[in-house]
């Protein structure tokens, strides 16, 4: 064994020669010495080389020890990288929402030649970001038709766990700089790691602001002891979708959700679309007095905002409800659940106003009836005091076919009166009983159909089943929802999954996942009341859905309301681009089924079919209408 050592006596590792027997050891090591004093040499080289980019590395992941939770706007982190890496331009770029955020490394402003720059940069290689798996580093000028650029660049895939995130962090740098490296490339893959998951878990992906989520893991960071939230939501955004599109609608919130930055919004703020068209800021050291002069601020800066058609000059109004943070490290449900408290009352009263939340005030203390209501709620889940009633639905050219049914729950509460869906679901998301309540309705509504499932594969009729959008976006609940469709034995395509249009359906992309599970499975995807919200197009985009239900507010005054029909048949429009079985709902004379089926509405939904009974009475009916069926054939002979 021949050791390796530095001049200076420093421990390289050790060689090993096999000698036969009776060489002369001494004379071999002499004769080596050369060759080995060479290799030394190069190991010594290469091991400093190694340690001091290991120290490089230990002193880069200290400098890139970025929380970029701690602010709430997406281009102070972004900017937080490009002043780590010392780039001159970075932006941030997703196209599957409106994140386009481009900042300078030097805090410096964007000018018009800077912004025409990154337009023309990123028209070139916006083509890479479909094909391109790996960063990709251009150091040099290019001049051939694919992609000329002017700069050095450095473009990065984001990825979060093993799956590409669809985003790009592009860097660019002048040619008089020196050119990207490897330490910018693992820096980059670095910190785009970070903004992925934060992109992914924190950030609405429509405005760039939090998501509830983001916002409940940022509260507790705020510097503050005390501070107030308000919660607001956009006036009248149903009534603009119904008369101007829901791209009108769309363009609302975006239009807020860009007033939610400085200067309007104060610093250290955090801002977030919670849900649709509501969204929530936390205001650092703020009472409610100075909370509610900034509501009134942010009033003003959206009633320049005209979120119809030039044929409509309404201005934007919102209403809002404010309460204090006495600690910010207490749970945020704590105050949201007050200051929404505070929001109903407002719009009660009128709309376009700011109501502030005190524990003292009569008209401010939580309803009683939700309390009760959610009481009633959790004893009936405890209980099974909630029973399952169905309502057919109906092929409108073919009236005689066997139908469809929707499931709707219905509480029996301690006088053993029933109660509707509307008087506890407010509870029941309030005080966070959603997936408790689709647990208890999916797993009742399986036992009940699996003895059946002969006559509604022979008949073909599906059932919907009501869900919640928190419950789509939980792994726990698909898993138990498969699990449970898979022990009844009944085949997917006889079951449909309806999410309401303007459920929470926080996060797009693990709804959709949860969906296209579903999917293999046969199961459909129906979104119900569809055109009331603020979500359409993108939930049609993005979901994998198979029926879509018109919302009866544009069914119930179809023949006297020429805007109501246009909706329609707007709505229509979009199911034959993407292939959707459509249903119109709260159809009750059979003039409004003739005109909903001439202009190719599909199947029908209220009082002129049937009105809701017990499920074991709507599939004795079932059964009877196939017994009918079968003896009507027999007497034909």
């Amino acid at each position: 064994m021949l050791p390796f050592r530095t001049a200076a006596g420093r421990h390289l590792g050790f060689t090993a020669l096999t000698l036969a027997a009776g060489t002369d050891a001494s004379s071999c090591e002499a004769r080596l010495k050369p060759a080995l004093e060479s290799l030394a040499g190069l190991l010594a080289a290469a091991n400093d080389a190694v340690r001091e980019s290991d120290l490089k590395l230990l002193r880069l992941a200290n400098e890139l020890d970025i929380d970029f939770r701690d602010d709430a706007r997406l281009d102070k982190a972004v900017s937080a990288v490009a002043r780590r890496l010392g780039v001159e331009l970075a932006w941030l770029s997703d196209p599957r929402s409106q994140i386009n955020v481009a900042v300078r490394g030097n805090d410096l402003e964007l000018d018009a030649g800077v912004r025409q720059e990154i337009a023309r940069i990123r028209a070139r290689i916006s083509p890479l970001s479909g094909k391109l798996r790996r960063p990709l580093i251009l150091n040099e000028s290019t001049h051939g038709k694919e992609m000329p650029v002017q700069c050095r660049l450095l473009l990065t895939p984001l990825f979060v766990g093993r799956a590409r995130h669809n985003a790009w962090l592009v860097l660019a740098n002048p040619f008089s700089s020196p050119p990207f490296g490897g330490w910018h490339l693992l820096a980059a893959l670095t910190l785009g790691q970070a903004l992925a998951r934060r992109l992914e878990v924190d950030l609405d992906r429509r405005t760039g602001l939090f998501n509830r989520g983001g916002l409940e893991a940022a509260l507790p960071r705020v510097k503050s002891a005390r501070a107030s939230l308000l919660v607001l939501d956009i006036d009248r955004l149903q009534s603009v979708n119904q008369m101007h599109g829901m791209a009108a609608g769309d363009a609302a919130i975006m239009s807020l959700a860009r007033l939610l930055v400085p200067p309007l919004l104060p610093a250290g703020a955090l801002a977030a679309r919670t849900m649709g068209d509501q969204f929530a800021v936390v205001l650092p050291d703020m009472d409610t007095t100075q909370a509610a002069d900034f509501g009134v601020r942010l009033q003003n800066a959206a009633a320049k905002i005209q979120p119809g058609l030039p044929d409509d000059p309404s201005p934007m109004s919102l209403t809002m409800g404010v309460v204090e943070i006495d600690d910010t490290k207490k749970p945020f449900d704590r105050f949201a659940i007050d200051a929404d408290t505070a929001l109903k009352l407002a719009k009660d009263r009128g709309r376009s106003r700011i109501e502030v939340y005190s524990a003292g005030s009569s008209t401010l203390i939580r309803r009683n009836d939700e309390v009760l209501a959610a009481a009633d709620l959790r004893e009936g889940l405890r209980t099974g005091a909630l029973l399952l009633f169905a309502q057919p639905i109906r092929v409108l050219a073919d009236r005689g076919a066997p139908p469809g049914f929707e499931l709707l729950v219905r509480l029996r509460d301690e006088n053993g009166e029933l109660r509707s869906p509307n008087e506890f679901i407010e509870a029941a998301k309030r005080f966070q009983l959603l997936t408790d309540l689709d647990r208890y309705v999916t797993d009742a509504a399986l036992e009940t159909l699996a003895p059946h499932r002969g006559l509604l594969t022979r008949l073909g009729s599906s059932v919907s089943i009501n869900v919640s959008g928190s419950s789509l976006a939980s792994n726990e609940f698909i898993e138990h929802f498969i699990g449970k469709l898979r022990e009844s034995k009944i085949p997917g395509g006889l079951i449909m999954l309806e999410v309401t249009e303007q459920a929470a359906l926080t996060n797009l992309d693990r709804a959709a996942a949860s969906m296209r599970r579903l999917r293999e499975l046969g199961c459909g995807i129906a979104i119900d009341d569809f055109g009331t919200g603020a979500n359409s197009l993108a939930y049609l985009r993005s979901l994998p859905v198979t029926r879509i239900k018109i919302d009866g507010s544009f069914v119930r005054d179809l023949l006297t309301n020429n805007r109501s029909e246009s909706g329609v048949k707007g709505i229509l429009q979009l199911a034959r681009e993407y292939k959707l079985d459509t249903v119109a709902e709260y159809v009750e004379s059979e003039a409004v089924a003739r005109r909903l089926q001439m202009l190719g509405v599909i199947r029908g939904q209220g009082y002129l079919f049937g009105k809701p009974e017990p499920v074991d009475l709507a599939l004795e009916k079932l059964g009877e209408e196939e017994m009918l069926a079968v003896k009507e054939i027999f007497d034909q002979f």
